[in-house]
């Protein structure tokens, strides 16, 4: 058991190399040091999102005594005892699939059950938001649609932001 423990939280040889390759692009004079204020940048240039919540533990975990300053070494121990990050997209989709009409062969929704969902949540849509969405991914109240184009749609529009 501790084997696989030690298997799942220890890097790849390929992750150290991106983890510094990355710190390198924040590190000007090349002395293995960067201002804290970057940290939240490199973490998200990793292809991670971690809350201002998890930044902030990250930042304590790094420089534990507030000198302002991320150390190589540190910062390569912080990525090691946090994991991968999941696909968002095949998280969102895994999500809106379980409120899935049909299963098979491709999970589709009515408009109506999206509505509901996204003005429903923790931080939810306001009804116009969510019929916003709706007409940009075509659909009414009871039109069915695949919840893979849906998905495609949040994606495209994350990244245009």
């Amino acid at each position: 058991m501790e084997d696989l423990q030690k298997q799942i939280r220890e890097p790849t040889k390929e992750q150290i190399a991106e983890y510094k390759e990355a710190f390198s692009l924040f590190d000007k004079d090349g002395d293995n040091v960067i201002d804290i204020k970057y940290l939240g940048l490199l973490v998200r240039s990793l292809n991670r999102n971690p809350t201002e919540s998890e930044l902030e533990q990250m930042s304590q975990e790094v420089d534990p005594l507030g000198h302002e300053k991320v150390e190589l070494p540190d910062f390569l121990t912080m990525m090691a005892s946090r994991p991968e990050e999941n696909d968002p997209e095949e998280e969102l989709y895994e999500a809106f699939k379980t409120f899935a009409k049909d299963k098979k062969p491709e999970p589709t929704m009515r408009g109506n059950v999206l509505k509901y969902i996204v003005t429903s949540g923790r931080e939810p849509l306001t009804d116009e938001e969510a019929e916003d969405m709706l007409i940009e991914l075509g659909v009414e109240n009871t039109t069915e649609f695949k919840i893979s184009d849906f998905i495609r749609l949040i994606v495209s529009n994350m990244n245009n932001y």
